[in-house]
């Protein structure tokens, strides 16, 4: 059983989608993953547990690694490329990807539609604009606003 479960995580090996993933972690979930199929809740479990300890012992090393090149830049007052490294790191999305999704933009009726849906006295976002206030805007500029941020890919800041 060793033998094929080998195989089997040669053949679907998964790539690592944070820059502190290691193979070992790789192949612990894995070996994680196997254990859920075959509903060993024990072997699951402890994997689990593991699994979650490596990641965190392997993010801290790279963070570790990565915070002396950027207090570097920040000593020679190299603002751009430490403004840089800095989303480098504290960044959760792999904007690689992202930076290669393209699509029509967002029409107006579209926002008018988005708007007129949401309900009035609700908790606002992160954004902390309430629903209220957006059905106050004209919809033109809404539309010219969110189509700023979905094809620049930044989301301005209160």
């Amino acid at each position: 059983m060793k033998a094929a479960t080998e195989k089997v995580i040669e053949y679907y090996r998964q790539e690592a989608r944070k820059p502190w993933m290691t193979k070992e972690i790789l192949n612990k979930m894995e070996y994680r993953r196997i254990a859920k199929l075959e509903n060993n809740d024990i072997k699951f479990n402890q994997i689990h547990k593991d699994v979650r300890k490596k990641i965190r012992q392997a993010k801290e090393q790279w963070l570790t690694e990565q915070c002396p090149e950027a207090e570097k830049l920040h000593e020679m007052h190299d603002s751009f490329i430490f403004h840089k490294k800095f989303q480098e790191i504290t960044t959760t999305q792999n904007l690689t990807q992202q930076e290669d999704i393209t699509g029509p933009p967002i029409l107006v009726s579209e926002v008018e539609y988005a708007v007129a849906n949401l309900k009035d006295g609700k908790a606002p976002g992160e954004d902390m604009i309430h629903a209220e206030v957006l059905k106050l805007m004209d919809p033109k500029i809404l539309c010219r606003f969110f189509n700023k941020i979905y094809d620049s890919g930044i989301i301005p800041l209160g």
